[in-house]
């Protein structure tokens, strides 16, 4: 019958599948070169499937074989040289997982050693997981892939901390991608030119070196409208030093594989993430397309999340701190869909006191109030960037929060650190150039604070704000600030053809004159330059 394809198991092992169903396994003699192979086994599926791929675990002499119509075939070569049968002798297998992925082709297997738990990816979107339970083949749960539109691949990597990732490959529309299923890190993405088209690939870990654990290399073959193919080759900078054995690139299935690739916090896309200090320790304040808000500690060469905050009821686009100067709070502001803004105190006194029991920093993050704005918004009206800085004098403990909205608006408002009875605050809007707000940064100058607001535009304008406030009674709000509120910005420049995507000024003086000094204005866009100005102040 013709065969199918090849498959290694290692360099001198390879499986033959054929498209009646079977599948050989011949051996290599690697002392005698020019040798035939021998045959180790003959197994044959029993189903109406075409075997495509297969997974083998070396420790319990395992074999676990997908077909072209949704099934998974389960062997335990240890029985069957128990059995005492020639190696001619086809063999059945122990166990047929029925329609696993529907009647698609399953098109990747792998076993995470740990645990025992078969993973399988196939032409229905899905990963799915089974489990060899006293040598009974269970199916378990099936998980949706939305990364990808048809996977191809999956591999099993060991992390320097001993956890097993799956890495998965497939196409999103014509890219083919490999990223990590669990911490969605992606190692690489080309066009291929249309799934239709040839194509191919082999991806490989390292697994000999300890100095640099990121080793990864790719080669994806790539058919062009013309006929022809092209090989790109991607593979990080050390890799063919590590790899010095041809034979080391065949052991895919080798648990001995490893790569960092930082921590998990969220489960989607971080939008927005700062640096809070809090004395003796900073933490990390993150937000995610997840709607959560979380705060992690760097502690042990890994991120541990120490506080959880409120979620929002859609995507948080932006989150930051303010702090005064020798004070032991910190303001926390997050910020995302239906121009939601919530703020919150840590206390560091408290967190110093018990960082012996990270859990417990959960009561040292208090509510302080959410804003509200007066029109009604929408679940695709959002908050995109927020910023905040200290108002002076210290004793005032208020804060100047500046946002950014979707529809061009900029929030400005006056947080007090203690608070107010109605748990809820207002502020004033200031209409920039009527185009979505992708950035901001704030700069102190003396009695001022000046605004840097990056727009979809290109633009970068710059607002003068009062910097100083007078608490009264006990309030403090907008009223409270000393000096006239801006209309319109004081300066406007294109910095760019396409969208500032994010912004950072500095200052530095000019002379012995403390009154005459210059502001740096670096900012990036998708126009692929990179924008510098410089203000000259006095």
């Amino acid at each position: 019958r013709p065969a199918q394809s090849i498959s290694w198991i290692d360099c001198v092992n390879f499986l033959v599948f054929y498209a009646c169903g079977a599948v050989i396994w011949w051996q290599l003699d690697s002392a005698a070169r020019l040798s035939a192979p021998k045959v180790l086994h003959i197994m044959t599926l029993g189903t109406s499937g075409i075997p495509l791929c297969h997974a083998f675990d070396s420790a319990r002499n395992n074999m676990f074989i997908g077909d072209s119509r949704g099934n998974i075939a389960f062997f335990n070569l240890n029985r069957a040289l128990a059995s005492g049968d020639s190696q001619d002798t086809a063999r059945n297998p122990d166990k047929i997982l029925s329609r696993v992925h529907d009647k698609e082709h399953v098109t990747g297997i792998t076993i995470l050693v740990k645990s025992g738990v078969v993973l399988s990816v196939g032409n229905d979107g899905c990963m799915h997981q089974s489990r060899l339970d006293h040598g009974d083949l269970r199916k378990l749960i099936r998980i949706p892939i939305p990364n990808v539109t048809g996977l191809r691949h999956v591999w099993n990597v060991r992390q320097p901390n001993g956890d097993e990732s799956a890495v998965i490959g497939g196409y999103y529309g014509n890219d083919f991608v490999v990223f990590d299923s669990i911490l969605g890190y992606e190692f690489l993405r080309i066009s291929t030119g249309g799934r239709q088209r040839r194509q191919d690939l082999f991806f490989g870990f390292a697994n000999n070196s300890r100095k640099n654990s990121f080793l990864y290399g790719a080669a994806v073959v790539v058919g062009h409208k013309d006929g022809s193919n092209s090989i790109n080759f991607h593979f990080s900078h050390q890799f063919n030093d590590d790899i010095s054995d041809f034979g080391c690139i065949w052991q895919k299935q080798d648990i001995n594989e490893f790569y960092s690739i930082g921590h998990s916090v969220h489960s989607e896309r971080v939008n927005d993430a700062c640096w809070v200090d809090c004395g003796q320790s900073t933490y990390l304040l993150t937000g995610s397309n997840d709607c959560l808000v979380k705060l992690s500690k760097f502690e042990n060469d890994q991120f541990i999340c120490v506080a959880e905050l409120p979620p929002h009821e859609s995507c948080v686009r932006g989150v930051c701190s303010s702090c005064h100067k020798d004070s032991s709070v910190s303001l926390l502001v997050t910020c995302g869909g239906k121009l939601s803004m919530e703020f919150y105190l840590l206390d560091h006194q408290t967190t110093e006191m018990s960082d012996h029991c990270t859990a417990s920093i959960n009561s040292n993050v208090s509510f302080l109030c959410s804003y509200r704005t007066l029109a009604k918004s929408t679940i695709d009206h959002r908050m995109n960037i927020v910023r905040a800085i200290p108002l002076l004098p210290a004793d005032s403990r208020c804060h100047l929060c500046l946002a950014g909205d979707s529809d061009g608006l900029l929030h400005i408002v006056v947080i007090s650190e203690l608070g107010n009875s109605r748990g809820t605050t207002i502020g004033n809007l200031f209409s920039d150039s009527g185009r979505p707000v992708l950035c901001i940064d704030l700069l102190r100058c003396y009695d001022r604070i000046l605004a840097f607001v990056g727009t979809t535009s290109g633009d970068i304008s710059v607002w003068n704000f009062p910097g100083t406030v007078a608490v009264k009674d006990g309030n403090c709000g907008l009223n409270c600030l000393k000096g006239v509120m801006p209309h319109r910005p004081i300066f406007v420049f294109k910095a760019h053809h396409a969208g500032v995507n994010d912004l950072s000024v500095g200052s530095s003086p000019m002379s012995s004159t403390p009154m005459n000094f210059c502001i740096y204005i670096c900012s990036v866009s998708d126009d692929q330059t990179i924008s510098i100005c410089t203000l000259y102040i006095s």
